[in-house]
């Protein structure tokens, strides 16, 4: 209730503090405070909402407006500046984890990657936060529910191989809506009588609050069909050929109540076509071929959702759960021991895959995500992937935060042949030089003064088998002249060469293929 010339909302007095603040922000939509008239710091008379987060990256800015002419500055899809060195380091690094089957994979990824500002996710938040304001005006708030800045196309560019696509049902389209996990049984009991007593299947239960309402800062039919996103990832796949793509689904099992998982696999279809790896695949290999052998035949996508649907997607969709998808767990941050490489009491790279996510959205006083350690970013990411952690998914993707989540080529790395001049005819080789650190770098092959041999097959639980030889001399016991694949087996070869002081070691990765 708006009290008049009181410039406040109301709710029951029974309602806890949280409940009053989310229903006051919910009531005060953009289109109520434009109503009334209520300040929102309009720029030159037009409903532009500029974004402050993300001027770091260079790309080509646009407007995007919602249907209350709520406004906002973003990156146009596709723009956003990516290093060259940034490119050349994931593509050496998704290059040798292409060797190994998708279970001991090591990807960037991101958390609800297709809940974007660039799509106009979190455009309304300015509004939101205003309205919080109205009612409690304790200093440092902050109303964010957008949780990535960059299109799909972008996250993708810098690196992300993992894609998390919130799919739900949402006013009578498959779109990418962030609700689910709210389950209160008085509502969807009600809902189920509401069904019966009207003959009328109603699409709508506690798993959709958050995205009908929309709590994603976008009215929530203007939120995206999953049609476009999934199109998005194949015309960036058909861009990038020699690249793979797993996509997660965040469903609910409304889609099998509702009978929407049909739609689902026609979308699919319709989207990625014979690119599937599909489970009927899985069983015709006798399990994962390695991720190099999909490419080749042209198996470039894989597609797992969090809701296990049974039978109607088993010839299309992989489950979340089970031994199929190499055991998939989500581990917190906070469990990670960076000493041991294990994540509570668990090794990483065993072949289970280890998938973790944080979230950095914001509702005002009431905080939706990680904090502080146990959060992925530029602080904590960099020792996650040196202990081989198979998918890190944070919000925010950026160049930086990219970077901060590679194991690698060092900082600057690699350097281009022609910043070599001096070295005339010397062949260039990358190179681990223990003075500088575990990072690699573009050196004269002599330089090295050992090789590194590693097993072809994986031999023990954790990684290969290596051995390191004086330059010239020939691997052997059954290993070959071969680079590590993950950031663990980096940090493997590194330990081994710290015992010696001042240790050069040729790594047998040609630089000039990601130059």
């Amino acid at each position: 209730i708006w009290e008049e010339g009181k410039g406040m909302a109301t709710v029951g007095d029974k309602a806890t503090t949280g409940q009053r603040l989310i229903v006051q922000a919910l009531c005060l939509s953009a289109a109520f405070l434009l109503a009334k008239g209520i300040p929102i710091e309009l720029d030159n008379n037009v409903q532009s909402l500029p974004q402050k987060r993300g001027d770091e990256v260079s790309c080509q800015r646009v407007e995007i407006c919602d249907k209350f002419h709520v406004c906002s500055q973003v990156c146009k899809p596709g723009t956003v500046e990516v290093p060259t060195t940034l490119k050349a380091s994931v593509r050496t690094q998704t290059l040798l984890s292409y060797n190994e089957s998708i279970c001991f994979a090591q990807w960037l990824g991101t958390h609800n990657s297709g809940i974007t500002l660039a799509r106009g996710y979190g455009v309304m938040d300015t509004l939101f936060l205003k309205a919080i304001e109205l009612v409690d005006r304790k200093p440092g708030l902050e109303w964010r529910t957008d949780d990535q800045l960059y299109s799909l196309t972008d996250q993708l560019n810098m690196g992300v191989r993992v894609v998390e696509l919130d799919t739900h049902w949402v006013k009578s389209e498959l779109r990418i809506a962030h609700c689910g996990g709210a389950h209160i049984p008085e509502l969807d009991k009600a809902m189920k009588w509401l069904s019966k007593v009207l003959h009328h299947n109603f699409t709508f239960d506690s798993e959709t609050l958050g995205c009908s309402p929309s709590l994603s800062g976008i009215p929530a039919n203007e939120q995206i069909l999953a049609i476009d996103a999934f199109k998005e990832v194949s015309a960036w796949l058909d861009a990038n050929p020699g690249e793979f793509v797993l996509v997660f689904l965040d469903d609910e099992m409304d889609l099998e109540t509702w009978g929407k998982v049909g739609i689902l696999k026609q979308q699919l279809q319709l989207a990625f076509g014979n690119a599937l790896f599909t489970p009927l695949d899985y069983q015709a290999h006798g399990g994962w071929p390695s991720v190099g052998d999909m490419i080749g035949m042209g198996k470039r996508v894989v597609v797992n959702s969090g809701a296990d649907f049974g039978a109607e997607m088993s010839d299309l969709i992989f489950p979340k759960r089970g031994d199929i998808m190499c055991n998939w767990s989500e581990p917190d941050v906070k469990s990670f021991n960076p000493q041991d490489c294990l994540l509570g009491d668990a090794p990483t790279q065993t072949g289970q895959l280890q998938r973790m996510e944080t979230s950095e959205l914001m509702y005002g006083p009431i905080n939706g995500g990680s904090q502080g350690s146990g959060l992925l970013n530029e602080t904590t990411m960099p020792a996650l992937a040196a202990c081989g952690v198979n998918f890190m998914c944070p919000d925010s993707m950026s160049p930086e935060r990219a970077a901060a989540g590679l194991w690698s080529w060092a900082v600057g790395q690699p350097r281009a042949p022609d910043s070599f001049g001096s070295y005339g005819s010397n062949k260039l080789c990358t190179l681990m030089d223990t003075t500088v650190g575990q990072r690699w770098i573009v050196g004269e092959c002599n330089k090295a003064s050992y090789t590194l041999c590693r097993s072809e097959t994986r031999e023990g639980a954790r990684s290969h088998k290596f051995s390191l030889v004086p330059s010239g001399e020939t691997c052997n016991n059954g290993r070959h002249p071969l680079p590590p694949v993950n950031g663990l087996e980096n940090s493997i070869v590194f330990q081994m060469a710290s015992a010696e002081a001042g240790m050069v070691i040729n790594l047998n990765f040609d630089p000039l293929q990601v130059l």
